[in-house]
């Protein structure tokens, strides 16, 4: 996440993957091709910080289920 609202996204081949159509605005992540909006959560838990963020996969969008949430630790 950059500091301009950008996102760039790696994936386990090493790719990475800009687009703008995936953005986040304060404490959220919009994601115009999905239309999809979630929330991240920055926690600092015993001296480490760490994001929380929703996950909406198909599941989510076609049947209404709740989201998951990726827990991601700052290096």
């Amino acid at each position: 996440m950059k500091e301009n609202g950008e996102i760039i996204t790696k994936f386990k081949d090493g790719s990475l993957v800009e687009s703008e159509e995936i953005y986040w605005s304060q404490d959220m992540v919009v994601n115009q091709y999905e239309d999809t909006v979630s929330k991240c959560i920055i926690k600092e838990i015993e001296g480490e910080t760490y994001m929380f963020y929703e996950f909406k996969n198909g599941d989510y969008i076609f049947n209404g289920a709740r989201p998951l949430y990726y827990v991601m630790k700052k290096q």
